[in-house]
Formats: structure tokens, sequence, C-alpha cells
């Protein structure tokens, strides 16, 4: 079976499934026209996002041509067939026989307007080139008609696109564990980890409905026992009954400033001083006031 996910790569999610299913002996590979994500290296990177309109365009149908019927599934991220935004390729591939599966991963289809009729405030502000209603509508229909299964990264866009499938984030665990352990075992003044979403079990988690946390960060805490956690994910936290912006677990601080509209973003200031002889901070806990 040949698989090409594409065209593009969102936090390394089709380069790491790729290489999940080649583990599998699944001939994957991934394909990205985008080239502002260095740190997620892909198989086959054609930077056309970053050219002019026609060169951009040529390009894309250019890759069109190469790639098309050649596969026996492919993967679209972000709501981005071989020829971005309109899409013009997906009935030509469900016409050779090449099932077409859908996987949203944020932007690409969060709504903005629903999100604020339900939530006190929402992620996605409605700008260019994907947070627009027009074009979010377009491959939300775009995966009903020619999708096989349409699959989102975080379950709060079950909201925004309620015939998906929640497939949780992927995360080459291994490629993360090496360096950590070697971290943890070398001499530090000060462990600061910066992580997406909060952890499991914290109310820095919780959006005023349900909680969103990070199970596997949960372990890690309690593993490697960093200084500090610095989240984000769940926007509403500090603002909703049972949630918070900061939270103990163990000896470790977590942090999760929110989002909140106004002249500056929402964010936690941290004072730190350091007792050198307990290796950590000083006093109950760092100075933190919150803006």
């Amino acid at each position: 079976m040949k698989v090409l996910h594409a065209a593009a790569e969102i936090a390394g999610q089709a380069s790491i499934l790729c290489r999940a299913l080649r583990e599998l002996g699944v001939d994957a590979t991934a394909l990205a026209y985008n080239a502002q994500y260095p740190v997620y290296p892909t198989d086959i990177l054609l930077p056309y996002d970053g050219k002019p309109r026609v060169p951009r365009l040529l390009g894309y149908l250019k890759t069109a041509a190469r790639f098309t019927g050649r596969y026996d599934l492919i993967h679209v991220h972000f709501g981005r067939g071989l020829v971005p935004p309109w899409n013009p390729d997906l009935p030509v591939h469900r016409a050779l026989g090449t099932k077409l599966v859908f996987h949203f991963h944020g932007c690409d289809v969060r709504n903005r307007a629903l999100m604020l009729a339900r939530h006190a405030s929402a992620a996605c502000t409605e700008c260019e080139p994907f947070c627009v209603p027009e074009r979010q509508r377009r491959v939300i229909a775009q995966s009903r008609k020619y999708g096989a299964t349409t699959y989102v990264s975080t379950p709060d866009l079950l909201e925004s696109v309620p015939h998906a499938e929640h497939l949780p984030v992927a995360l080459d665990v291994a490629a993360w564990a090496g360096p950590g352990a070697e971290a943890a075992n070398r001499p530090r003044r000060r462990w600061i980890w910066v992580h997406h979403a909060p952890p499991a079990g914290s109310p820095l988690a919780w959006d005023g409905r349900r909680a969103w946390g990070d199970d596997q960060l949960s372990v890690w805490i309690e593993r490697f026992t960093p200084d500090v956690v610095l989240a984000g994910h769940v926007h509403q936290a500090p603002f909703v009954p049972g949630g918070g912006w900061a939270d103990r677990i163990g000896t470790t601080w977590v942090f999760n400033p929110g989002q909140q509209a106004g002249p500056a973003p929402a964010c936690v200031e941290m004072v730190m001083t350091r007792d050198s002889s307990a290796g950590g901070f000083s006093g109950a806990a760092p100075a933190v006031p919150a803006k």
C-alpha cells in the first residue's frame, strides 16, 4: 500500500505519522509546500508556498501532475490538496480510485463565531490565509464530499467539524525521551519547559466545560521534575470557575496565562530567585504577578 501525506507540515504530524506507517511496513511519504518549520523535516519539501502567485500555482500543478494516480491513499492535511487553496485535484484523485483522508489541525476549520457563541473566547481571529470562514466552509464541505474519513487533531475541533473523528496529536516519544533523560541527569541550575497543552488533571486544562490536559506531560513531570512548565492551548482556563493560571505538581510549577482580548496579551511574568543550597527556588514559591 502506498500513502502520501500532503501538502502541509503542521507540528510534525505528516512526517511523524509517515515514519510510524513505514515501521508497520507501509510505503508512506510526507510532502509539504510550506518551508517555515525546519524543526519538522519532511520527506519531500517543495517550498512553493513562499513563491509569487504564478510560479506558486505552476509549482502546485506540476506537483499534482507528478504525484496524482501514484498512491492508494492521500492523507490531506490542513485542508490543502496538491493544488491549494481550491483543491481541484480532489475529484481527480477520487475518480482514479485513490482514497482520501482529511486531517484538520486548528485554524483551518475552527469556527470563530461558533466558539464565541459557546465559549468566553475563541482561539482564531479570522486572519489570512487560513482562518477565513469561506475557506473553512469550503474545505469542510470537501471533506464531507470526497473524504473516506475525516480527523481532527484536538477535541475542540469536533464542534466545528462534527462529522470528524478525533485523532490525538502524534508525538515521537522516543525522540523526546532520549534528550529528556539525558538532561535530567545533568547538573542544572533551573529547568524550564515550554509545552503546548497543560498536564492532565490540572485546573490549567479546564475550559469551563471539560478538561483538555496532556496525559503524557503529566508522566514526564512526575519522571523528570522540571522546575517550571509553561503551557497554553486552553485559553479559557484562567478565567473560568474551576480553572486556573498557576498550579504546583510536586515540586514543579506549571503556568498557563490563557488568552484574553485587550491591548496586551495575557501573560505571566516570573521573577525567580535561586537558593543554591536547595538547587531550586527560594521561598515557598516564585513571585509571579499575573497580567
